[in-house]
């Protein structure tokens, strides 16, 4: 099963970045799984979704498709694994 984790960070809108908190979007491959989830850096708790695709290529496609996006929306890559 190929395995992948991304932490991408950014600044927050508004009040909160001019406080310095941050987002965090997290993109986990597992095979033919993606989870995304994304929420305040700061807290535990956050939001998620899960895909199954085809096959782990597919997966692989879709996860840094998404990567991709976010890192052209302002986020910048804090973790690769």
């Amino acid at each position: 099963m190929n395995e992948q984790y991304f932490a991408l960070l950014k600044t927050s809108d508004g009040n909160r970045g001019e406080a310095g908190k941050q987002k965090i979007y997290e993109i986990r491959v597992q095979g033919r799984k993606v989870v995304y989830s994304w929420g305040m850096a700061e807290k535990t708790a956050r939001q998620s979704k899960t895909v199954f695709f085809v096959n782990d290529n597919v997966a692989q496609f879709e996860a840094l498709n998404q990567l991709r996006s976010k890192v052209v929306g302002g986020y910048r890559v804090a973790v690769r694994a």
